[in-house]
């Protein structure tokens, strides 16, 4: 009779035992898990804000010119103005005939004629205004 007490005392013991190790092991398990999708999450915000990033430059960039469009022209002239505290002017000009010019003409026409305009409104402003 002594044996089988024995034994069967090893055996609660190696099961308590063997419980307090899979429970240990599933709790590590869940930690690493959790670690790794907090980094994944980071990862996908990372990228998430990339391609954000790259869609404001696309939504305020004309495809055309490489230059800001009307979206992208009034964001900047916002930004300046909130920052700047002496009194300025913008610009913004509507060019109805420039797409049929830039069909009309080859690449560097058009390119020309924008550096006229350019030019002509620079003259307009004056010295350390452009």
């Amino acid at each position: 009779m002594f044996f089988p007490q024995k034994t069967h005392r090893f055996r609660k013991v190696t099961k308590h035992l063997v419980f307090g190790y899979i429970m240990k092991t599933f709790l590590f398990s869940i930690f690493v898990i959790v670690f790794i999708l907090f980094f994944v999450c980071l990862f996908m915000l990372s990228r998430l804000n990339i391609r954000l990033s790259h869609l404001k430059k696309d939504a305020s960039t004309d495809p055309v010119t490489g230059g800001l469009n009307e979206y992208g022209f009034l964001c900047r002239s916002k930004k300046i103005l909130a920052q700047q505290f002496r009194s300025c002017a913008i610009v913004c000009m509507e060019l109805p005939e420039l797409r049929r010019i830039g069909t009309l003409y080859d690449s560097d026409g058009y390119h020309r004629f924008l550096r006229g305009i350019l030019a002509t409104l620079a003259a307009q402003l004056g010295g350390g205004e452009g």
